[in-house]
């Protein structure tokens, strides 16, 4: 694997997912899971509201590993993750197309 220079700082853009910091950079929430409190209420419903919920959390799941691949793109340099990022970024997009549909979202 070659040398990485140090990642840039991405720019925070609205309704993004994240949390902005000092001058506006980005930082991805730890592991883009979901909170305690989103499980809980997922835990918590049955039949139909359970399967939008999962699909609306999956959904938010796979749009943070698109915009993570995506940064890595923008801002990598070795060639076989940004092969992998761009792969990521196919199928996580392919998924959240297959879940909406499943729903009729």
């Amino acid at each position: 694997m070659k040398s990485r220079q140090p990642a840039r700082a991405v720019r925070c853009s609205t309704g993004s997912a994240g949390t902005c910091g000092a001058g506006g950079t980005k930082r991805p929430p730890v592991g883009w899971s979901q909170s305690p409190e989103a499980m809980r209420q997922l835990a918590a419903v049955r039949g139909p509201d359970f399967d939008r919920l999962f699909v609306r959390m999956m959904t938010e799941h796979h749009q943070g590993a698109i915009e993570m691949a995506t940064n890595l793109l923008t801002v990598g340099s070795d060639l076989t993750l940004n092969e992998f990022a761009n792969a990521v970024a196919t199928e996580q997009t392919v998924e959240i197309d297959r879940m909406r549909e499943i729903l009729g979202s």
